[in-house]
């Protein structure tokens, strides 16, 4: 059994930096910032050292964009660009197999490009409504058919239709959260939401530009589609704290505690008069009267109006 921990780090990072970044709008001497931006290095540190730089552009990606969205200043914008095209060109220099694929993708007659040119060649034999379910040939010389390539896959046996589907769905699922996040009040909310959209649509986008040969390949699975058992125990996860903090809840609950019933031990009982509670029609010795949609009586409405 093999555990993929960065797939289960990235919903969390995201969520965390988000309270980060609301607290730091709430509470402007707060150095949130400075933590969240601690808290990335040590993450990119964590994913270089395995390497997993397609999962550390994404998460950069993410936190670069949350920084956005909280309002970060040019400055920071100028900083933030030339330290990530700094970082490119370190581990174009140093590291040999990020090299090898930036050549690849760059000139690909410097090396070996079966996977991509496969994946490319499967839009051109499905064309727009593809040669049937089952029918197709790729995924039995692509390697990483179901996991990585498994949109070139799906253009193959389904058709271009289908894959414009899927872009529309996922576009869909990303703009909806975003406009959900434009009209949350919350800071927190707002930030989480904007963050987990981010990532779905991000890590989306990526795997299918690999699969159309747009940028260089990354082991980066297809949201939902793609087979992986990390990935998708992850995925379900983000999504579901997705649909948590995109739920809607009547403002009045959010704004008005519950009132305790009397009798209760606790703070907040002290002072309430007993006729602000609900009683039971039946032992007020009106219960016909209540049904019958009848108003109370007038001693029973100064009684309450004494109370009060």
């Amino acid at each position: 059994m093999n555990i993929q921990p960065s797939e289960f780090l990235k919903p969390s990072f995201v969520v965390l930096c988000a309270w980060l970044f609301a607290e730091s709008a709430r509470k402007p001497d707060m150095p949130a910032t400075t933590f969240s931006l601690l808290l990335l290095l040590g993450v990119v540190g964590a994913l270089v050292l395995q390497p997993d730089f397609g999962q550390t552009m994404l998460i950069a990606l993410v936190w670069g964009a949350l920084f956005f969205i909280a309002g970060m200043r040019l400055i920071w914008v100028a900083g933030l660009g030339g330290a990530a095209a700094l970082g490119l060109v370190a581990a174009y220099a140093t590291i040999p197999h990020v090299a090898r694929r930036i050549k690849r993708f760059l000139d690909p007659a410097s090396g070996d490009t079966f996977q991509v040119d496969t994946a490319v060649e499967s839009f051109f034999r499905g064309g727009w409504f593809g040669q049937g379910p089952g029918e197709g040939t790729v995924k039995r010389i692509l390697p990483d058919s179901h996991a990585d390539f498994v949109f070139a896959v799906a253009a193959e046996e389904f058709g271009i239709v289908l894959c414009l589907v899927l872009v529309f769905l996922f576009a869909f699922i990303v703009l909806r959260a975003l406009g959900k996040a434009m009209r949350n009040d919350d800071p927190f909310s707002r930030f989480s939401i904007a963050g987990l959209a981010i990532l779905f649509g991000a890590q989306s986008a990526i795997n299918m530009a690999v699969n159309l040969a747009l940028i260089p390949a990354k082991g980066m699975t297809l949201p939902f589609i793609s087979y992986g058992g990390s990935s998708m125990i992850s995925l379900a996860y983000g999504m579901g704290m997705l649909l948590a903090f995109t739920r809607d809840r009547p403002r009045t609950a959010l704004l008005q505690p519950p009132l305790p019933y009397p009798g209760t031990v606790g703070p907040g009982t002290a002072g309430v008069p007993p006729a602000l509670y609900p009683r039971p029609l039946a032992a007020e010795g009106r219960v016909g009267e209540e049904r019958a949609g009848r108003p109370r009586s007038q001693s029973a409405v100064r009684a309450a109006g004494s109370a009060l």
